[in-house]
């Protein structure tokens, strides 16, 4: 189990995270421009259309783009990206037109349930955490990493025996292929915790994370209902 775990997360850290880029917010540029992750819902009678949370189960926006973006590989529809728009209405968080300034994808994935021997090694690399924060559905962490070209082994695991309990326990999974001794990059990165929120009687998720900037070791997202 541990085996082919490491091989399906190196794949899709690999083919992800080749899209992600230096996420600095904040353009000198644009100092009217938003910046916000979201799921692309897919490009909708000629429009870019964008949907988010803007923290835990906040109201559902939705963005309109000016027009439509190409979907290649990298970029399907219900993938998650970080965008920088600006909103015609002058208010970011609501819903309307936006004009699109940037579409960057990020690296995503579904929770993963672990048993003992897949959870073994989850903190084997540390991560230099900024931020971590629930929306909807969605765990999303900025962070940074050590650059390296090679697959790791990166993914938000849940203790398969706390799944049927009303708190999950999660951890964020990094695991390098070999020592790394390079330079720092900042991603962004959104998982998908939605099958563990089926059942009523959740009340939160704890997120555990080797976490070498703060020492703020688990995080607490209540869910409300």
């Amino acid at each position: 189990m541990r085996h082919t775990l490491l091989f399906l997360l190196s794949l899709v850290l690999l083919f992800t995270a080749t899209a992600c880029r230096d996420n600095e917010p904040g353009d000198p540029n644009n100092l009217d421009a938003a910046w916000t992750i979201a799921t692309f819902t897919g490009n909708i009678d000629g429009h870019a259309t964008f949907e988010f949370r803007i923290d835990g189960d906040s109201p559902l926006i939705t963005l309109i783009a000016q027009g439509e973006v190409e979907i290649n590989d990298n970029l399907q529809p219900q993938a998650r990206v970080y965008i920088a728009y600006v909103p015609q209405s002058g208010d970011p968080y609501t819903s309307g037109p936006v004009r699109l300034l940037t579409l960057s994808t990020i690296t995503s994935s579904a929770v993963v349930a672990a048993d003992d021997a897949a959870l073994a090694g989850w903190d084997a690399d540390p991560v230099y955490l900024l931020t971590a924060w629930r929306s909807g559905e969605y765990i999303n962490i900025y962070c940074r990493l050590p650059y390296d070209k090679s697959p790791r082994r990166f993914a938000l695991l849940a203790d398969q025996s706390t799944v049927g309990t009303s708190r999950p326990q999660l951890y964020l999974c990094h695991e390098l292929p070999r020592e790394v001794n390079t330079f720092m990059r900042a991603y962004y990165a959104s998982f998908d915790i939605s099958p563990l929120l089926l059942r009523d009687d959740v009340e939160a998720v704890d997120v555990h994370i080797n976490n070498s900037n703060l020492p703020v070791t688990v995080y607490s997202f209540p869910i409300a209902r």
